[in-house]
């Protein structure tokens, strides 16, 4: 099974360097398994050992499983956006590819996110933030959301941008 996961997670490479990056991925996912099993597994590790292996395309894929637990996660969702931030971060990535896999993945699972994730990590508010940074950033939100509802043809993506909106405009409504 996991071998499987790996094989279908590397880059169509040939040859030598596939079978590294194959043998590299199989092996840190049978690592992080066990250090998880035993309570022993960081973030920062994780991170250390996707940098060492030199894979962008893996390291984005962490990202995008990242906003899918997020996805699945119900209940407690404390901070969850500053993670994947943080994660990214440490990951050396470009964070405005992050926020465009966060809305490509977020356009296609709106409304399942809305009903289990706070309104927070759905919209990518920090908390640390200050009053006039997160209504800037909701500014923003709204704009990005408001051009995409009206490009998008009729249909499950464009009822999700409209349930972005109604979050934005809830989230207005709590940060004034």
């Amino acid at each position: 099974m996991i071998e499987l996961l790996a094989t279908s997670h590397i880059p169509s490479s040939s040859g030598e360097r596939r079978e590294r990056l194959k043998t590299e991925s199989n092996n840190s996912m049978r690592d992080a398994y066990e250090k998880g099993r035993h309570g022993d597994l960081t973030l920062t590790t994780l991170t250390e050992e996707l940098n060492a292996m030199e894979d962008g395309p893996s390291k984005y894929e962490a990202i995008e499983l990242c906003f899918d637990v997020l996805a699945a996660s119900a209940g407690e969702s404390s901070d969850k956006a500053r993670v994947i931030d943080l994660v990214g971060r440490a990951l050396n990535l470009d964070s405005h590819e992050i926020e465009r896999i966060r809305d490509i993945r977020i356009v296609g699972v709106a409304g399942e996110l809305s009903r289990q994730v706070r309104i927070e990590d759905l919209l990518g508010i920090d908390q640390s933030w200050g009053p006039e940074q997160i209504k800037r950033h909701l500014r923003s939100e709204f704009q990005k959301w408001n051009n995409r509802l009206t490009s998008l043809p009729e249909g499950e993506e464009r009822n999700n941008a409209q349930r972005m909106l109604d979050a934005i405009s809830e989230a207005r409504k709590r940060y004034g």
